[in-house]
């Protein structure tokens, strides 16, 4: 069936087969059709998902009155030219990718799976509001945790990055700008190599700017959300980062990775948002992110064994599944 309502996903409408196994009746709004005895039912599913049949819905549909759908008459629709292998080909062709689909949602599960784990190991590893001890913890450590601001945990170099003028903005140069848009909500940081930004060595040296390094910690004071923090890694460039940006570097007072995941927590996060000021681009004081409270164990141990342990749990999450998922989706496209 054709749904002539167009959308980001499906810019002239999409085209699906039904797969349930009822009768029904449907809106005029769509166009159903059936296919003869000679066509391959699950080559055209695929081929529907693709955008090779675009081109004659841009030459014959026409956005009418209604803005967010397509209008082309039956008839019109009808005169869809397809592109189909002869004899054998096109059933090979279904087959494969739907192993491959199949093996995506495999993929995909497990990668679900292990994600609700993080969010559950979250909240039972350290403690709720109001509480001193976490529900679940490592053996041979004991004892209360303590609140204390971020300031105080970290007890070391907290800085912002630069305020960087359009003018100073180039293309190319020795100083990659790391924005907030590079921090992921998830903990991660983002290339986006196509929109990358620079400045020179000479606006570095005039705007006195703040030289950032890998392993150092990123905090975003602009939302959403406010808080989402990295640990940046070494992306063959030196590096400055913008005012909006909080910056901490690494100390033997904490351990980064405890600190990155605790501060990637909805505990932490909402406790952030509470301070957010702003109408049109809300963000929350460094003054303000410094007197965040944060739970923390008395003993350095605890935090380096917890940190390790959600290190490689990312490194399951963000690694091997999340890879092969991805790898996979671009080949059926």
């Amino acid at each position: 069936m054709y749904n002539p309502r167009i959308s980001n996903l499906a810019p002239f409408g999409p085209i699906r087969r039904n797969n349930l196994d009822i009768s029904g009746v449907i809106s005029p709004l769509y166009y159903c059709f059936r296919l003869n005895e000679l066509s391959n039912v699950g080559f055209l599913d695929f081929y529907f998902k693709t955008d090779k049949w675009y081109k004659f819905m841009y030459q014959n549909g026409d956005t009418g009155a209604r803005s967010d759908r397509i209008a082309i008459k039956d008839s019109v629709f009808q005169n869809l030219l397809l592109s189909i292998p002869n004899k054998s080909e096109p059933k090979k062709i279904s087959r494969l990718l739907k192993l491959l689909e199949d093996y995506i949602t495999l993929q995909q599960q497990q990668l679900d799976l292990y994600t609700n784990l993080k969010k559950g190991l979250l909240q039972k590893l350290f403690p709720k509001d109001g509480e001193k001890v976490p529900d679940v913890r490592f053996v041979d450590f004991t004892g209360d945790w303590k609140q204390r601001n971020l300031k105080n945990v970290i007890s070391g170099d907290i800085s912002d990055g630069d305020w960087i003028e359009k003018q100073h903005i180039f293309s190319k140069g020795e100083y990659r700008i790391i924005q907030t848009g590079n921090l992921s909500s998830e903990g991660k940081y983002k290339d986006k190599t196509n929109s990358a930004k620079f400045i020179r060595k000479n606006d570095f040296n005039e705007l006195k700017a703040n030289e950032i390094f890998p392993k150092d910690i990123l905090i975003s004071r602009l939302a959403a959300p406010a808080g989402r923090t990295i640990i940046l890694p070494d992306i063959g460039h030196k590096m400055v980062t913008a005012v909006d940006i909080t910056i901490i570097r690494p100390n033997k007072n904490f351990d980064s990775y405890y600190i990155k995941t605790l501060m990637n927590s909805n505990l932490i996060l909402r406790r952030i948002e509470k301070k957010i000021t702003g109408t049109t681009h809300q963000r929350i004081s460094r003054k303000n992110l410094e007197k965040t409270i944060l739970n923390v164990p008395s003993n350095i141990q605890e935090q380096i064994k917890m940190g390790n342990f959600f290190k490689q749990l990312d490194k399951i999450i963000n690694g091997e599944f999340y890879n092969q998922v991805s790898h996979f989706r671009k080949m059926t496209k």
